[in-house]
């Protein structure tokens, strides 16, 4: 056996690569998913060459993994699948390859979730404005978003309580057309591709034109009425007035019509003084605000009473100088100078006095004549005197108002 030779043949059997390791999700958006992982813990005794990566389900056009497979350099242990959709759940698997092919392979599933638009934080800036039609300017502000897996903003909705919404592509303002005397409360919100945000505050205006109709400082010929106007964006046409209507005096089927002034738009109360009023009467009014000869709003109907004609003598004393008195004194007496006249007046009502005696006893005696005459006949009855007056009496007929001041 000595000067034998043995010849040893080792045959070096390749492997796949065991699975790569740490495979995990480092970065997320709506489209695009950043992985990253490790190299396998043994090679299957062969270099690995490449990464081989499959999306399931298949990812849009535009994506880094064309029919859902892709292949890494074994230089890099990075990637972004892009081309996703949001809203959609994907699968993806990854495996080394060496010479004896595709190793085991790591499974993760991710959900690509999408978030609805931040709601607006501050309630909308509203104000009233007319042009021939009541129109509701609304402003906002845009949301700000942070977030990676919130879509852009493709609209804003306007919602007015329960009666309308309006879609508005762009930001951050709408005009809405909107009726007198009504109160509205409006919202706004934001739409992207996965929905619609949470309502805004509330921000909420009266488009009444005439509030606080009220009157005051009511004399026997005049009254003070008031009232405030709406706050509007700027002041409104100059074709809008202000009108007045008032009843004639303890009438209510027949008015007059005035025109007070332009309606300002300004929030302000404004006040006028009518005059030439009758004393002692009732009073029903409204105020309109027109647009030539369209009513565009009209009050409640208000009403006051003036007061009574004060008819009150306020006596009147005269001061006599010194030197005048003492020449009046020296020369006769006050209460002698006018006791004639007392005197004149004083036989004139005893002649009054005295004739109503005599037609009274005459009637008396008439009476007891015709009753005892009747009474002989017929037996006793019941005697009556009727006074008539000449015509019914004169009702005045009220006088139209003259006169309508603005207070300055």
């Amino acid at each position: 056996m000595n000067g034998s030779k043995y010849h040893f043949i080792i045959h070096f059997i390749v492997a796949p690569p065991e699975h790569p390791q740490d495979f995990k999700v480092t970065f997320c958006t709506l489209s695009t998913i950043r992985f990253e992982w490790n190299p396998p813990l043994f090679d299957g005794g062969a270099e690995v060459q490449l990464y081989h990566i499959t999306v399931d389900p298949q990812p849009g056009n535009d994506t880094s993994c064309p029919g859902g497979e892709c292949y890494i350099s074994s230089n890099f242990t990075t990637f972004n699948v892009t081309g996703l959709d949001f809203n959609q759940t994907y699968c993806f698997a990854i495996g080394a390859e060496n010479v004896a092919g595709i190793g085991n392979i790591t499974e993760l599933c991710v959900p690509i979730m999408a978030n609805v638009p931040p709601a607006i934080s501050t309630s909308p800036s509203i104000c009233v404005n007319y042009n021939g039609e009541l129109i509701l300017e609304v402003n906002w502000t845009t949301p700000a978003i942070n977030d990676a897996k919130t879509p852009p903003i493709l609209s804003y909705e306007t919602c007015c309580d329960d009666m309308f919404s309006i879609s508005v592509n762009n930001c951050c303002s709408t005009i809405l057309k909107i009726d007198f005397d009504e109160e509205y409360n409006i919202s706004v919100l934001s739409r992207n591709a996965v929905g619609y945000s949470q309502e805004s505050p509330v921000a909420s205006v009266d488009t009444a034109l005439l509030t606080f109709v009220t009157e005051r400082n009511i004399t026997s010929d005049s009254v003070v009425i008031s009232y405030t106007t709406i706050n509007g964006c700027s002041d409104f046409s100059s074709d809008l007035q202000v009108q007045l209507s008032i009843s004639e005096c303890n009438e209510t089927s027949t008015e007059i019509t005035y025109e007070i002034n332009r309606y300002v738009a300004n929030g302000d109360e404004e006040t006028f003084i009518l005059t030439s009023l009758m004393s002692n009467c009732y009073y029903n009014y409204t105020l309109q605000v027109v647009d030539g000869n369209n009513t565009l709003e009209m009050s409640d109907s208000g009403f006051f009473k003036t007061t009574a004609e004060d008819t009150t003598i306020i006596p009147t004393t005269t001061t006599i100088p010194t030197s005048q008195s003492q020449r009046a004194s020296a020369t006769s007496d006050p209460v002698d100078a006018d006791f004639p006249v007392a005197a004149t007046i004083g036989i004139v009502i005893g002649i009054i006095i005295f004739i109503a005696v005599i037609i009274i006893i005459l009637v008396v005696v008439m009476c007891v004549v015709y009753f005892s005459k009747v009474r002989s006949k017929s037996g006793p009855e019941h005697c009556s005197v009727t006074i008539t007056y000449a015509g019914d009496p004169v009702k005045p007929w009220p006088t139209p108002l003259s006169n309508v001041y603005n207070v300055m």
